[in-house]
């Protein structure tokens, strides 16, 4: 929420982000559409405030609360919490084939420990595993049956 307008890359399409959790700054890429998206914020800005997602009425921050909750309203739905797109995110690389040092670069980690917080895999391996061990079993069992 503290992300600045001279933060942002157009050029190269990237978000410097200056302070992060692990106290370590960062750069972010951003997708085509998050950068159509800022610069059509760009465009109608307030030169006075230098804080992309500022408030209307004052110099400084918003809380993004009021917005997350009409957003959910419109999408229709529920129990979804802002910080659950970083395990989403997480969760959908890795099942693109992201390997674990992979993940805990994109997502800022410094340990793999804190990357096991937000891929949730489990039940999906679990899955994958007993099914290919049960089909190789029952073709085993098959080619076993007297013809």
């Amino acid at each position: 929420m503290q992300l600045k307008w001279d933060q942002i890359d157009f050029k190269n399409q990237l978000a410097h982000l200056k302070e992060t959790k692990n106290g370590r700054p960062r750069s972010v890429p951003l997708v085509d559409e998050v950068i159509a998206e800022l610069k059509r914020l760009h465009e109608v800005k307030n030169f006075h405030k230098q804080v992309i997602f500022a408030s209307k009425t004052t110099f400084g921050e918003i809380d993004i609360k009021k917005s997350w909750q009409e957003a959910l309203k419109r999408a229709e739905l529920t129990n979804l919490r802002f910080h659950d797109m970083r395990h989403s995110f997480a969760t959908l690389a890795a099942r693109q084939g992201a390997s674990n040092l992979e993940l805990a670069a994109v997502m800022g980690h410094r340990t793999l420990q804190m990357l096991q917080r937000y891929t949730h895999l489990e039940a999906d391996l679990v899955r994958k595993y007993s099914e290919g061990i049960t089909k190789n079993l029952n073709i085993g069992a098959m080619n076993e049956q007297p013809a």
